[in-house]
């Protein structure tokens, strides 16, 4: 049985097993569910798992948004870096979005070029956020960055 169906069954006891276990040998996968089931309120891994598969962009669901778009993209994020057959997905979601948008690509002379990085120029990320779904799309980071070094 497929895992979007698995995790969409009410009742899994094997899959939920079968998670618990993998999880036991990939610190990855475990980082993965624990902070899915932190971000969607999720009780289970197979909850988390059954939410995460409903995002998508199939149905028109960015072509639905009404405000505007901060899109974030690296130059070297593997997570979403799509696999030559598909896109990046911000690259995905900016095509589909109907609303006014902001592609943002954040690179290494930032120190922001991978997937995440949370401590990398939180000044950077939360500017350009602010500056840009406020409708502001000027640049005045490195202003903010000067008053704050």
């Amino acid at each position: 049985m497929p895992v979007e169906r698995r995790a969409h069954a009410d009742h899994g006891p094997a899959f939920d097993d079968l998670l618990d276990s993998t999880t036991k040998g990939s610190p990855t996968l475990r980082w993965a569910l624990d902070h899915g089931r932190y971000v969607t309120r999720a009780a289970t891994s197979r909850e988390f798992l059954a939410q995460y598969s409903n995002s998508h962009l199939r149905d028109g669901v960015a072509e639905r948004i009404s405000c505007p778009v901060l899109v974030c993209s690296a130059d070297d994020d593997v997570d979403f870096a799509g696999d030559g057959a598909t896109k990046p997905q911000p690259q995905a979601l900016y095509d589909h979005l109907t609303a006014p948008a902001h592609p943002q690509n954040f690179t290494a002379a930032e120190g922001a070029d991978a997937h995440c990085h949370a401590g990398a120029g939180p000044w950077r990320a939360s500017s350009t956020g602010c500056d840009t779904t406020m409708g502001h799309t000027e640049h005045t980071i490195s202003a903010q960055h000067e008053e704050t070094a």
